[in-house]
């Protein structure tokens, strides 16, 4: 009778038939029930994260690489996921359009070629030329390169420019 005094659902479970086996049984459920709690909690953390990103509320700083990382569910589970796809730097992006009317590769890699050349000593790695369109004698291109150093982004995409300029008007493109 002590247990009734500090647990009063003991006493309704003792005269209840079958009652030690109800109150293992309510225990067990008990048990499970606060399992699902907390693996929920657990689970839409992740879930809150990846939307959060969606909708850009996370710092920027998480984005720099643009890149897209799949791991399999598997692998999540059974194995230390360590990242090592994170470089230094950031991914620099330029548009340009050209009036064309003889070999454009040539042109493109002549700019490319321009680029490489010249910048550097401007912490510009891995400059490449990537054709977007093509609409009658107007070519859309990307000048794609990786900055070292993110402070000097204007200065990096100001020389690049200039560059193409001076290969466009060597061409009479201009």
């Amino acid at each position: 009778m002590a247990s009734s005094e500090k647990d009063p659902a003991a006493v309704v479970v003792e005269h209840l038939p079958f009652g030690h086996l109800l109150a293992i049984w309510i225990a067990i459920i008990g048990m499970t029930v606060y399992y699902v709690a907390i693996n929920t909690g657990i689970a839409s953390v992740s879930r809150m994260a990846y939307a959060m990103g969606r909708k850009r509320m996370l710092p920027s700083v998480l984005t720099l690489n643009h890149e897209r990382v799949y791991i399999p569910n598997s692998t999540m589970l059974k194995e230390k996921i360590i990242n090592i796809t994170a470089r230094n730097g950031i991914e620099v992006n330029i548009d340009f359009a050209i009036r064309y009317n003889e070999n454009i590769s040539r042109v493109l890699q002549q700019i490319l070629k321009a680029i490489q050349d010249d910048v550097q000593e401007e912490g510009i790695e891995e400059p490449d030329i990537l054709v977007r369109e093509i609409r009658g004698d107007i070519i859309h291109a990307r000048i794609k390169f990786r900055l070292l150093n993110p402070q000097r982004l204007e200065d990096a995409r100001n020389r690049v420019l200039r560059e193409v300029l001076k290969v466009l008007s060597t061409q009479g493109k201009t």
